[in-house]
This record gives structure tokens, C-alpha cells and sequence, in this order.
């Protein structure tokens, strides 16, 4: 068996050396044929490159930067800036028109969260330089910036604070232009939801040019219109879902239901408690039972059934607008030396639609009615006198409530900088 076993040993040792020794001389001739082909001056068909030591923007910072470029911004989202720089995770809890609110005096502006810690503890830049704040936390309402000219968008992902000040606790961003663009274009764009509505056009245009052998002047103009989205209803992911109290008692003490309706109002009025308690009012004023739903949280709500959900009615996205203009002006002093002057103007405006009925009373109209009311169905008034009863509460959500519309332009932001960039040098 040691017989054996040494052949057999010594057999896969001359393999293994035919092997190795077949390999070197197929990589030989290789390289061969590979030098051969560029002295010839042959074409390179394919390169395999398994490592690189080139530079990438974000890699050679001593924090940690998220570095992303005008076309992966416009691959993240083709529409508004604040929505492509929202898909980053990163942020959390960003402030947009979209949930800006109807009594929001931030409303139509865009306020980036570093990672959900507020508005107020992110610094925000513009070409590495500080904006003025335009809302009520101090944050910088980025809709302002000029959006066909930004190149790319850093993002310190670490808290910066030491270098930058309290203000970037939660990080930076820093919004950096393409200074020596030359030339012109146009970006004309519109579009709608799936549904047919929500329809919006975006329109900007961008231009620079030399002054001389020194001077260089960049220009920007935008203006953004979207209409607005009015009910949820019109949204099948829409269900209505609610926690309500388990009616056996639990465990658990809550559960989530879809459909939640409360059981205090109907669109035609509702008799909630008394005698003739369960009595609603079609639309029409005639009398009916009041039909509970499968899951029944008393007194306020139910899965199902009668009653109203106001929600449904809310406005999903507000009608809004945007315009804005910035110039830049840059002159090279000297070689080191570089004297500038920005100017920047936005204007932003958000429009809600909000019932007046539910601006004063947001929980339904709420009334006594009394046995001589001219009004009164016969059938409930006798079902009062039955009763012996002169009077009952009466609950009702109108649908035929005036909307007002809320309107928001006081958003105005006027900024202008002057200054020099230069080039000290390196310190001993």
C-alpha cells in the first residue's frame, strides 16, 4: 500500500508541474501575441480591468460625502430637484408642499432632514457658500437653487459641527454649480398621474458666457405648475385603515381595521342618542336605520357601514407653483484671485382647498331640533310624540359645503452675494 501510495503521489506531482507549466507558457504566448498585436498596430478587442486606484468624488474627503451628478439626479427622479435629492436615504421626514399643510406658512417650500433630525440641524450650501433661511426653523428652502445649473450635490453623511458650526449637527449639503458653463439650453417638461389628474410642466432655462479674457457671466430662470390632487377616495391603496378598540375586549386592547367611518355623522344627518337613537336622514331628508358596521368601536367609530370618513375628502397634493431666478458674475483678478457677484430671487406658492364647514367646526354640524320644526318628517314626529320627547340632537357632515381655497404667496426669497475667492496658498 506505501508502494501505491507513493506512485500515486509522485503521479500528481508531474501533473501538476505539466499543468503549471502549460499555464506559464499559454500566459507567455499571450502576452506575445498581445505586444505583437500593438506593434502591428491592431485594435484591442476587450480589457479586463480588476482594480483601479482612480480618484471618485466622496472618496478622498477626510468625512464620509455622498457625491451625486446632474444625471443621477435626473435617474433618481425626472421631475422637481427636492424630489430626486428626497430619494436618497439619507433623508427622512423631508418638508414638501405636499404635506406642507393649508395653515403652514412654510407652504410651497422644500426643507431637506438629514436623516429625520430636523430641518434646523442641517447646513445647507450653495456652491460651498451659506443661504439665507426662508423658513420658520431656519431652514433654506432649496426650490430657489437653479436647477439646470447645479452639477452635483455633496453630502457629508457625518456630522459635521467641529468644521462647519452647531447648524450641521446632522450632516451638510452642498449644492455646487457648474460655474464655467458655456453656452445655452432649454429643458421644457410635463406630465400627470396614472389617474388623469395632478397635471404639471416645468420649464428652466440656463445660459453663460465669457466678458472678455477674464469675465464670465451664468444665468438661470425656472418656473414650475402643478395642479392639484383633491381626495384620497380616488386611490385604490387608499382603505381608510385606523386603529380602533377591540370590541371582545382583547388582547390586544387596539386593532387595525380598513374602513374606518366614525358613527356620530352622516351626510344627510344623524339622530346619535335618545329615544330615537340609530335614525339617519338620507340626503333627501327621508328618515332610515342607521346601519352599523362588522367591527363597532363606540360611540365614534366602526369598520364599515353608515357614517362619514373625512379624510376621503382631504386634498392629497396642493396646486402650486414656483419661479425663480440667479445670475452669477465671476472676474479673475489675477491668477490666484477671483472677484464674484450672485444674485438670486425665488417666489413660491401653495393653494389648498379646504372646506369652510370644517375650518369652523371639523367634526360635522352639531343641532337641536324641535318637535315644531317645519321641517320635520312626519314619520319623526310621531316617533317624538311616542317618545314624549320635544327635541333631539342632530349630528350631520355636509357635502355640499362652500371650499375655500387658502392661498400662500408670501414666499418670497431675494438674496445677493458679493465676495473674492482666493488662493492663499499652502501653510507652513
Amino acid at each position: 500500500m506505501n508502494r501505491n501510495a507513493s506512485l500515486v503521489s509522485s503521479l500528481h506531482l508531474v501533473a501538476t508541474a505539466v499543468a503549471t507549466a502549460l499555464a506559464s507558457s499559454l500566459a507567455i504566448s499571450q502576452r506575445a501575441e498581445a505586444q505583437q498585436a500593438r506593434q502591428e498596430g491592431s485594435p484591442i478587442e476587450e480589457v479586463m480591468v480588476t482594480g483601479t486606484r482612480i480618484r471618485r468624488d466622496g472618496m478622498s474627503t477626510p468625512t464620509p460625502v455622498t457625491a451625486v451628478g446632474a444625471d443621477e439626479l435626473e435617474m433618481l427622479a425626472p421631475g422637481q430637484l427636492v424630489e430626486a435629492v428626497a430619494t436618497m436615504p439619507q433623508f427622512l421626514a423631508n418638508h414638501l408642499p405636499a404635506n406642507g399643510g393649508a395653515f403652514n406658512t412654510d407652504a410651497g417650500q422644500s426643507f431637506l432632514n438629514l436623516r429625520g433630525l430636523g430641518s434646523s440641524r442641517m447646513l445647507v450650501l450653495l456652491n460651498g457658500r451659506r443661504m439665507v433661511s426662508a423658513g420658520q426653523q431656519g431652514g433654506v428652502n432649496i426650490n430657489v437653487f437653479p436647477e439646470a445649473a447645479i452639477e452635483r450635490v455633496e453630502v457629508v453623511t457625518g456630522g459635521a459641527s467641529a468644521a462647519y458650526g452647531s447648524d450641521a449637527v446632522a450632516g451638510v449639503a452642498n449644492f455646487i454649480l457648474n460655474r464655467d458653463y458655456t453656452g445655452f439650453e432649454a429643458d421644457v417638461r410635463g406630465g400627470q398621474t396614472s389617474r388623469g389628474d395632478g397635471e404639471n410642466y416645468e420649464v428652466s432655462l440656463l445660459g453663460g458666457f465669457d466678458v472678455g479674457e477674464r469675465g464670465h457671466f451664468l444665468l438661470s430662470g425656472d418656473h414650475f405648475q402643478a395642479d392639484g390632487v383633491f381626495g384620497w377616495d380616488k386611490r385604490d391603496w387608499f382603505q381608510s385603515w385606523a386603529e380602533i378598540e377591540n370590541p371582545s375586549g382583547g388582547p390586544p386592547a387596539e386593532i387595525t381595521v380598513p374602513n374606518v367611518r366614525t358613527t356620530l355623522f352622516t351626510y344627510g344627518g344623524l339622530i346619535p342618542s335618545g329615544p330615537l337613537a340609530g335614525t339617519k336622514f338620507r340626503e333627501d331628508g327621508t328618515p332610515a336605520p342607521f346601519e352599523p358596521g362588522t367591527l363597532v368601536d363606540p360611540p365614534f367609530a366602526q369598520s364599515g357601514g353608515d357614517g362619514v370618513n373625512p379624510i376621503v375628502e382631504n386634498e392629497l397634493y396642493p396646486e402650486q407653483s414656483r419661479s425663480g431666478a440667479f445670475v452669477l458674475f465671476d472676474y479673475e483678478l489675477s491668477d490666484n484671485v477671483t472677484a464674484y457677484l450672485q444674485g438670486l430671487y425665488g417666489r413660491a406658492m401653495a393653494e389648498y382647498e379646504v372646506s369652510e364647514l370644517r375650518l369652523y367646526t371639523p367634526f360635522g354640524t352639531q343641532a337641536t331640533i324641535y318637535r315644531d320644526n317645519a321641517f320635520l318628517p312626519p314619520s319623526i314626529g310621531a316617533a317624538m310624540d311616542a317618545a314624549g320627547i320635544t327635541s333631539f340632537t342632530f349630528h350631520r357632515m355636509s357635502s355640499f359645503a362652500d371650499w375655500t381655497d387658502i392661498e400662500f404667496t408670501q414666499n418670497t426669497t431675494r438674496a445677493f452675494t458679493a465676495g473674492i475667492d482666493a488662493e492663499l496658498g499652502q501653510w507652513q
